[in-house]
């Protein structure tokens, strides 16, 4: 009997991982007004089903001019010069918002800033421009002096609360009531340092 050449075979070429398109993180103008207010509809649409009545979700839609203009106001010149607003540009179209500054709620002080709103589009979740805002945003309240941070988030967004506690967010046991358009959903507050 011949010997045999007993070799492990070559193992297959691995396809390249396609790269992934940068990530920008920009100050918001009022030109993304448009931009901003489809991808946060999209969101509510999409997260929200289940939490905020169908009815009110659906004609969220049907509202959007208004949203928009009052979106393009609030950029333009916010309730609070301490209020920013951000974006993030995914391929170089506007896919997510983030709009932070100090807290709004009766127990604050003066070194406590909150994450007012984030939303990216559903057809974009987890492609990191959630975490790109976030991680910002974070840096910005640090840099302008906030101590902690707090955000409001409903009690039944499993997906978003996922998300925060991997930022390091703890619910601090505050609960509040959120109503619109006939709907109603707990929300609570999670709070994080920022030092």
């Amino acid at each position: 009997m011949e010997p045999t050449d007993i070799t492990d075979p070559a193992p297959p070429p691995v396809p390249p991982v396609p790269p992934v398109p940068p990530i920008k993180v920009r100050e918001a103008t009022v030109r993304d007004a448009k931009a901003i207010t489809q991808a946060q509809v999209a969101a509510w649409q999409q997260a929200y089903r289940g939490i905020m009545g169908d009815r009110y979700l659906d004609e969220l839609s049907a509202e959007m001019t208004g949203s928009t203009n009052r979106r393009r106001v609030s950029i333009a010149a916010p309730e609070d010069p301490r209020v920013f607003n951000l974006v993030g540009e995914y391929q170089g179209e506007v896919a997510g918002w983030l709009c932070a500054g100090p807290s709004r709620d009766d127990d604050r002080d003066a070194r406590l800033g909150e994450i007012w709103a984030l939303y990216v589009h559903p057809d974009l979740w987890r492609a990191g421009i959630g975490s790109a805002l976030m991680t910002a945003a974070l840096a910005r309240l640090s840099g302008e002096g906030y101590a902690e941070a707090t955000l409001w988030v409903f009690e039944a967004n499993t997906r978003a609360r996922g998300f925060y506690e991997r930022f390091g967010w703890v619910m601090d046991g505050a609960t509040a009531i959120f109503e619109r358009g006939g709907s109603q959903a707990v929300e609570v507050r999670y709070r994080r340092p920022l030092t």
